[in-house]
Protein backbone atom coordinates (compact mmCIF):
# COMPACT_ATOMS: atom_id res chain seq x y z
CA UNK A 1 0.00 0.00 0.00
CA UNK A 2 2.73 2.42 0.74
CA UNK A 3 4.25 1.62 -2.54
CA UNK A 4 1.30 2.16 -4.81
CA UNK A 5 0.66 5.89 -2.44
CA UNK A 6 4.10 6.33 -3.12
CA UNK A 7 3.83 5.96 -7.05
CA UNK A 8 0.48 5.68 -8.01
CA UNK A 9 -0.92 9.22 -6.42
CA UNK A 10 1.62 11.74 -7.90
CA UNK A 11 0.95 10.44 -11.49
CA UNK A 12 -2.74 10.53 -11.05
CA UNK A 13 -2.05 14.23 -9.83
CA UNK A 14 -0.07 14.95 -12.88
CA UNK A 15 -2.60 13.11 -15.37
CA UNK A 16 -5.30 14.39 -13.58
CA UNK A 17 -3.73 18.28 -14.30
CA UNK A 18 -2.52 17.66 -17.96
CA UNK A 19 -6.55 16.44 -18.39
CA UNK A 20 -7.64 19.63 -16.98
CA UNK A 21 -5.67 21.93 -18.83
CA UNK A 22 -6.66 20.04 -22.35
CA UNK A 23 -10.27 20.26 -21.12
CA UNK A 24 -9.67 23.96 -20.11
CA UNK A 25 -8.13 24.50 -23.65
CA UNK A 26 -10.78 22.88 -25.53
CA UNK A 27 -13.56 25.06 -23.62
CA UNK A 28 -11.45 28.27 -24.42
CA UNK A 29 -11.02 27.55 -28.07
CA UNK A 30 -15.35 27.38 -27.99
CA UNK A 31 -15.14 30.64 -26.25
CA UNK A 32 -16.68 29.08 -23.16
CA UNK A 33 -15.40 28.16 -19.67
CA UNK A 34 -15.47 25.39 -17.25
CA UNK A 35 -17.92 25.53 -14.04
CA UNK A 36 -16.60 27.06 -11.16
CA UNK A 37 -18.15 24.26 -9.13
CA UNK A 38 -16.27 21.79 -10.89
CA UNK A 39 -12.89 23.13 -10.25
CA UNK A 40 -13.12 23.57 -6.96
CA UNK A 41 -14.79 19.98 -6.54
CA UNK A 42 -11.44 18.84 -8.72
CA UNK A 43 -9.31 20.90 -6.12
CA UNK A 44 -10.87 19.12 -2.92
CA UNK A 45 -10.24 16.06 -4.43
CA UNK A 46 -6.78 16.55 -5.48
CA UNK A 47 -5.95 18.43 -2.40
CA UNK A 48 -7.18 14.83 -0.02
CA UNK A 49 -4.31 13.01 -2.28
CA UNK A 50 -1.80 15.50 -1.76
CA UNK A 51 -2.65 14.95 2.09
CA UNK A 52 -2.78 11.70 1.92
CA UNK A 53 0.21 11.36 0.43
CA UNK A 54 2.32 14.24 2.72
CA UNK A 55 0.92 11.93 5.39
CA UNK A 56 2.23 8.81 4.76
CA UNK A 57 5.43 10.95 3.39
CA UNK A 58 5.94 13.53 5.16
CA UNK A 59 9.96 14.18 3.75
CA UNK A 60 8.90 14.16 0.29
CA UNK A 61 6.68 16.79 -1.79
CA UNK A 62 4.63 16.72 -3.64
CA UNK A 63 5.13 17.05 -7.43
CA UNK A 64 2.30 18.34 -8.54
CA UNK A 65 1.64 22.85 -7.16
CA UNK A 66 -2.58 22.12 -7.58
CA UNK A 67 -2.70 25.69 -6.99
CA UNK A 68 -0.78 26.67 -10.26
CA UNK A 69 -3.86 25.12 -12.44
CA UNK A 70 -6.40 25.93 -10.70
CA UNK A 71 -6.53 29.27 -9.17
CA UNK A 72 -8.29 30.91 -11.67
CA UNK A 73 -11.21 29.08 -10.71
CA UNK A 74 -11.03 31.37 -7.62
CA UNK A 75 -10.39 34.85 -9.17
CA UNK A 76 -14.09 33.89 -11.54
CA UNK A 77 -15.49 33.16 -8.36
CA UNK A 78 -14.46 35.92 -6.77
CA UNK A 79 -15.18 38.24 -9.95
CA UNK A 80 -18.80 36.89 -10.37
CA UNK A 81 -19.55 37.65 -6.16
CA UNK A 82 -18.17 41.17 -6.92
CA UNK A 83 -20.77 41.16 -9.78
CA UNK A 84 -23.61 40.39 -7.57
CA UNK A 85 -22.59 42.06 -4.22
CA UNK A 86 -24.70 45.34 -5.07
CA UNK A 87 -27.51 43.55 -6.29
CA UNK A 88 -28.06 41.54 -2.47
CA UNK A 89 -27.45 44.88 -1.04
CA UNK A 90 -30.41 45.90 -3.43
CA UNK A 91 -32.42 43.18 -2.88
CA UNK A 92 -32.35 42.84 0.83
CA UNK A 93 -33.05 46.50 1.50
CA UNK A 94 -36.26 45.61 -0.95
CA UNK A 95 -37.69 43.07 0.40
CA UNK A 96 -37.09 44.82 4.41
CA UNK A 97 -40.31 44.85 5.95
CA UNK A 98 -38.77 46.89 8.56
CA UNK A 99 -39.12 45.49 11.79
CA UNK A 100 -37.17 44.58 14.40
CA UNK A 101 -36.00 40.83 14.57
CA UNK A 102 -35.28 39.98 18.50
CA UNK A 103 -33.54 36.32 18.65
CA UNK A 104 -34.84 34.88 21.45
CA UNK A 105 -38.19 35.52 23.05
CA UNK A 106 -40.82 37.98 22.18
CA UNK A 107 -42.18 40.69 24.33
CA UNK A 108 -39.49 41.90 25.21
CA UNK A 109 -37.56 45.40 24.61
CA UNK A 110 -34.51 44.04 22.59
CA UNK A 111 -30.77 44.45 23.04
CA UNK A 112 -28.49 46.62 20.90
CA UNK A 113 -27.34 44.11 19.18
CA UNK A 114 -31.16 42.53 17.91
CA UNK A 115 -32.09 45.97 16.61
CA UNK A 116 -31.78 44.80 13.50
CA UNK A 117 -34.31 44.67 10.47
CA UNK A 118 -34.37 41.59 7.96
CA UNK A 119 -32.07 43.89 5.57
CA UNK A 120 -29.37 43.65 7.68
CA UNK A 121 -29.70 39.98 8.77
CA UNK A 122 -29.75 38.97 5.01
CA UNK A 123 -26.92 41.33 4.24
CA UNK A 124 -24.61 40.42 6.68
CA UNK A 125 -25.48 36.33 5.91
CA UNK A 126 -24.39 36.66 2.68
CA UNK A 127 -21.19 38.42 3.24
CA UNK A 128 -20.20 35.90 6.25
CA UNK A 129 -21.31 32.91 3.91
CA UNK A 130 -19.37 34.32 1.05
CA UNK A 131 -16.11 34.39 3.46
CA UNK A 132 -16.67 31.07 4.94
CA UNK A 133 -16.81 29.52 1.33
CA UNK A 134 -13.42 30.27 0.41
CA UNK A 135 -12.52 29.40 4.12
CA UNK A 136 -13.67 26.25 3.27
CA UNK A 137 -11.44 25.38 -0.05
CA UNK A 138 -7.97 25.60 2.35
CA UNK A 139 -5.94 27.16 -0.12
CA UNK A 140 -2.24 25.97 0.70
CA UNK A 141 -0.58 29.07 -1.23
CA UNK A 142 -0.58 31.33 1.47
CA UNK A 143 0.50 34.21 -0.91
CA UNK A 144 -2.17 33.17 -3.42
CA UNK A 145 -4.97 33.13 -0.61
CA UNK A 146 -3.51 36.35 0.73
CA UNK A 147 -4.59 37.79 -2.89
CA UNK A 148 -7.50 36.00 -2.61
CA UNK A 149 -8.79 37.22 0.76
CA UNK A 150 -7.74 40.77 -0.29
CA UNK A 151 -9.70 40.92 -3.36
CA UNK A 152 -12.71 39.44 -1.85
CA UNK A 153 -12.28 42.34 1.08
CA UNK A 154 -12.50 45.01 -1.62
CA UNK A 155 -16.04 43.35 -3.02
CA UNK A 156 -17.35 42.66 0.43
CA UNK A 157 -16.29 46.54 1.27
CA UNK A 158 -18.27 47.82 -2.05
CA UNK A 159 -21.45 45.75 -0.39
CA UNK A 160 -21.24 47.88 2.84
CA UNK A 161 -20.32 50.98 1.61
CA UNK A 162 -23.30 50.37 -0.97
CA UNK A 163 -25.64 50.01 1.98
CA UNK A 164 -24.17 52.95 3.13
CA UNK A 165 -25.10 55.24 0.59
CA UNK A 166 -28.72 53.90 0.22
CA UNK A 167 -28.94 54.89 4.20
CA UNK A 168 -27.40 58.18 3.66
CA UNK A 169 -30.08 58.97 0.72
CA UNK A 170 -32.73 57.92 3.18
CA UNK A 171 -31.86 60.37 5.77
CA UNK A 172 -31.40 63.11 3.57
CA UNK A 173 -34.83 62.54 1.72
CA UNK A 174 -36.21 62.50 5.35
CA UNK A 175 -34.24 65.73 6.67
CA UNK A 176 -35.13 67.51 3.71
CA UNK A 177 -38.69 66.21 4.00
CA UNK A 178 -41.28 69.29 4.71
CA UNK A 179 -43.40 68.93 7.31
CA UNK A 180 -47.84 70.61 6.42
CA UNK A 181 -46.70 73.32 7.94
CA UNK A 182 -43.32 74.19 6.43
CA UNK A 183 -45.17 73.45 3.38
CA UNK A 184 -47.95 75.88 3.53
CA UNK A 185 -45.39 78.51 5.08
CA UNK A 186 -43.40 78.28 1.98
CA UNK A 187 -46.69 78.96 -0.51
CA UNK A 188 -47.31 82.51 1.65
CA UNK A 189 -46.43 85.77 0.65
CA UNK A 190 -43.45 87.70 2.30
CA UNK A 191 -46.06 89.73 3.70
CA UNK A 192 -47.85 87.01 5.43
CA UNK A 193 -45.09 85.48 6.94
CA UNK A 194 -43.98 87.84 8.24
CA UNK A 195 -47.17 88.54 9.56
CA UNK A 196 -47.39 84.77 11.01
CA UNK A 197 -43.82 85.50 12.94
CA UNK A 198 -44.61 88.31 14.50
CA UNK A 199 -48.12 86.47 15.54
CA UNK A 200 -45.79 83.90 17.02
CA UNK A 201 -43.15 85.87 18.83
CA UNK A 202 -46.24 87.62 20.40
CA UNK A 203 -47.88 84.69 21.29
CA UNK A 204 -44.73 82.93 22.54
CA UNK A 205 -46.79 79.55 22.23
CA UNK A 206 -43.98 77.73 19.91
CA UNK A 207 -43.44 74.23 20.81
CA UNK A 208 -40.65 72.46 20.10
CA UNK A 209 -41.46 68.97 18.24
CA UNK A 210 -39.38 66.27 18.40
CA UNK A 211 -38.61 65.09 14.73
CA UNK A 212 -40.22 61.65 13.56
CA UNK A 213 -38.03 59.74 11.75
CA UNK A 214 -39.69 57.22 8.76
CA UNK A 215 -39.05 53.51 10.47
CA UNK A 216 -36.95 52.74 7.52
CA UNK A 217 -34.27 55.17 8.27
CA UNK A 218 -34.41 54.69 12.41
CA UNK A 219 -34.11 50.75 11.39
CA UNK A 220 -31.64 51.20 8.98
CA UNK A 221 -29.75 53.68 11.07
CA UNK A 222 -29.08 50.65 13.77
CA UNK A 223 -25.42 49.27 13.57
Amino acid sequence: MMIFVEVVFPEYAAVARDVVLEIMQAYQEKNQEVEIEDGFDLYRELSEIRRIYGDAFPKNKFPIRLEDFLADFVWRWIKNTDAKVIGWVDEAIKHDDFIIRIREEQGREPTDDERHTMSVVDIFRSLNQTVDYIKKLEWKDEVQYGKFVTALAKTLGSGIARYCEVLEKLFTFEMDKQTPEQEAAARQTRQQRWMAMARDAWSNKDKIEPFQFAPEVYLLSIP
